[in-house]
């Protein structure tokens, strides 16, 4: 897939998300305020490093690849933390929840999109680090599949709202393995491309 392609892809997954989500005033903010917003506000949306237009400047600036995605796992630990807190809120934060993870997912995609056709690019003259890219590509596999059935297991509020104890339990389960991968690409792949990439 084409960064414009992504770009694009992510741009109306996005305004889908912000159409979803009016009734939360939370969701339209953005860039550094969010993130330091109370209740652990999303960032995701407009002006982040999932905008349209920063994907659309990356286009013209691939070598930093490596920073781009490091900007947008911290955006969605943001995300992640704040989805928590709606787990936590049972069937009233039901609707909320759900529109927070449309987004989680539409952009996690992006993230490992980006990071395969962008960053394996990049990395494929040098023998070692393309190695280490393609294992991690495929111990991306179980992670990818976990959170895609977790999507699909409460694609409603009202599926959220009906089993809340076993949502909670489920989100924490999706979202620790995608911290954990976050920090595991963060700390042994992108040292080693960042060193292929400035050569």
């Amino acid at each position: 897939m084409s960064l414009l392609t992504i770009t694009a892809t992510n741009m109306n997954m996005n305004n889908e998300a912000v159409q979803l989500s009016e009734p939360d005033q939370s969701f339209g903010e953005s860039g550094a305020h969010a993130a330091h917003a109370g209740a652990g506000e999303s960032t995701l949306g407009s002006n982040g490093s999932f905008d349209y237009l920063t994907l659309a400047l990356f286009a013209e600036r691939p070598q930093a690849a490596t920073q781009l995605l490091r900007s947008q796992h911290a955006e969605l630990q943001v995300a992640f933390e704040r989805l928590r807190a709606l787990a936590e809120g049972g069937a009233e934060q039901a609707h909320a929840a759900r529109v927070l993870m449309t987004k989680i997912v539409a952009n996690v995609q992006v993230t490992l999109q980006l990071e395969q056709g962008v960053l394996g690019k990049q990395v494929a003259g040098d023998p070692r680090t393309r190695a280490l890219f393609d294992q991690f590509q495929r111990e991306l596999a179980p992670a990818r599949g976990m959170m895609n059935e977790w999507a699909r297991a409460y694609p409603t509020p009202s599926t959220i709202a009906a089993n809340a104890t076993e949502y909670r339990a489920s989100t924490e389960r999706v979202l620790r393995v995608l911290e954990e991968r976050f920090r595991h690409v963060q700390r042994d792949l992108y040292v080693e491309c960042d060193r292929v990439i400035v050569q």
